[in-house]
């Protein structure tokens, strides 16, 4: 891998258009990308209680042709860390503090499909989904699982410890998903080939904080984009 940063200095005018206070604490917002329900997304919310008790929401918002913000529709779960559009349909995966992977499925409304409970008794972290239904995920204890979702039902495939402490994110490789990324919070980035078995064919160890973000640019080839916990720190890496 070669670090190759490229900072753009252009800036566009961005403009406000609605603000909503959430319950609890919202940590990831998606759009979602497919026809006829790209006026809709949902927030993933989190909050952490005086009983000890993580709990969270799913809220789904739809956004009219009048411009108006709307809340289509509030999902009471287990505190939710992340959560992801499948590519190919509008089908949501979600992941919370319970060790467990949901699917959602949206039409009139959301509708859970079907959902896995790990046995590693850690919070899931991240999720991603590859071009041909897999799921990657990863963990509090520094592990990624691999899953498939197929006739609707969620099947784990992989388990792989892969950090010394939390595996912040885990993402595949758009371009060949068999290929997939996790970082962690000992500011190592590793790299996997599933052709090869679960061990890293590959380690980064040029960060200088927990990776907390990977993303594989789905219009060029070979290039990943990774964020850390220093303020405003991020790489673009050529494979």
């Amino acid at each position: 891998m070669s670090n190759n940063v490229q900072t753009d200095h252009k800036t566009n005018n961005i403009t406000t258009l609605h603000r909503y206070k959430t319950q609890f604490n919202a940590d990831s917002v998606e759009w979602c990308p497919h026809d006829p329900y790209r006026h809709f997304f949902v927030c993933a919310n989190y909050q952490f209680t005086e009983t000890q008790q993580r709990i969270g929401l799913i809220l789904l918002f739809s956004l009219t042709s009048s411009n108006e913000l709307k809340l289509w529709q509030t999902i009471d779960t287990s505190a939710v860390l992340d959560q992801k559009w499948c590519p190919n349909c509008p089908i949501l995966a979600v992941v919370n503090a319970s060790s467990t992977i949901e699917i959602y499925k949206l039409s009139a409304h959301l509708e859970l499909i079907t959902s896995l409970t790990l046995s590693c008794e850690a919070l899931i972290l991240s999720v991603d989904w590859s071009n041909e239904h897999e799921i990657i995920c990863s963990d509090s204890r520094g592990s990624w699982h691999k899953l498939k979702f197929d006739q609707n039902e969620l099947r784990l495939q992989d388990s792989y410890k892969a950090h010394e402490f939390e595996a912040w994110i885990a993402a595949f490789y758009y371009w060949n998903t068999s290929i997939f990324y996790t970082g962690g919070d000992d500011a190592v980035l590793l790299m996997f080939d599933m052709r090869s078995g679960t061990a890293p064919i590959s380690k980064n160890r040029s960060h200088e904080a927990g990776v907390t973000s990977v993303h594989a640019n789905r219009n060029k080839e070979f290039q990943i984009v990774t964020v850390t916990m220093r303020m405003c720190d991020f790489g673009m890496y050529v494979i």
